[in-house]
C-alpha cells in the first residue's frame, strides 16, 4: 500500500481549458482524478 495517495479534482465551466484534466494526469503525479 502507498504511503500517499494523490487526488486531483476539477470542475468544468464555460471557457475552461479542455486540456486541464489531461495535463493534471500526464504532467503531475496523480493517482486518481475526480471531475464534476
Amino acid at each position: 500500500m502507498k504511503d500517499k495517495i494523490r487526488i486531483a479534482s476539477g470542475q468544468g465551466f464555460w471557457g475552461d481549458l479542455i486540456d486541464a484534466p489531461y495535463t493534471q494526469v500526464t504532467a503531475g503525479q496523480v493517482d486518481y482524478l475526480v471531475m464534476d
